[in-house]
C-alpha cells in the first residue's frame, strides 16, 4: 500500500501540466486598466513588454483525493494525494493612458471561465 501510494505521488508531481493556447478577450480593448482591478482585484504582477505595461492575474486550484494509508498512521488513517493542479494567466497590455490594447488568458477552463465571466 505504500509503494502504491508512492506511485500515486510521484504520478501526480511529476507530471507536467498541459499547455493550454492563448485565447483573446477583444471585449476588453478599448476599456480602461481599472475596470479590470476592479471586477477581479489588483493584479499579480506586472511586466513592461515593447514600452506597454502588462498586467497579470494568475489563479490555481488544487483537487485532492483521499486514499487510504494504512501504514501512516493505522488501519483508519487516511491520506490526500493532490491529482490536479489547474492554473490561469489573465493578461492585459495597456498603453501610457491605462487603456487595454490586448487582452489574453491560457490555462485550465475550468479555473479561467469564473474570472473570464467577471469580466463579461
Amino acid at each position: 500500500m505504500k509503494r502504491l501510494l508512492l506511485v500515486l505521488l510521484a504520478g501526480a508531481c511529476s507530471a507536467p501540466p498541459a499547455s493550454a493556447p492563448e485565447r483573446t478577450l477583444p471585449a476588453m480593448v478599448g476599456k480602461p486598466a481599472e475596470l479590470v482591478v476592479q471586477k477581479l482585484g489588483p493584479f499579480t504582477s506586472m511586466e513592461t513588454v515593447a514600452g506597454q505595461r502588462v498586467y497579470v492575474w494568475s489563479f490555481s486550484s488544487q483537487n485532492g483525493a483521499f486514499f487510504p494509508a494504512s501504514g501512516i498512521g493505522g488501519p483508519s488513517a487516511m491520506a490526500t494525494v493532490p491529482t490536479v493542479r489547474a492554473s490561469c494567466s489573465l493578461r492585459m497590455t495597456v498603453d501610457a493612458a491605462g487603456v487595454i490594447q490586448r487582452g489574453e488568458y491560457q490555462g485550465s477552463p475550468d479555473v479561467c471561465s469564473p474570472y473570464i465571466g467577471r469580466l463579461q
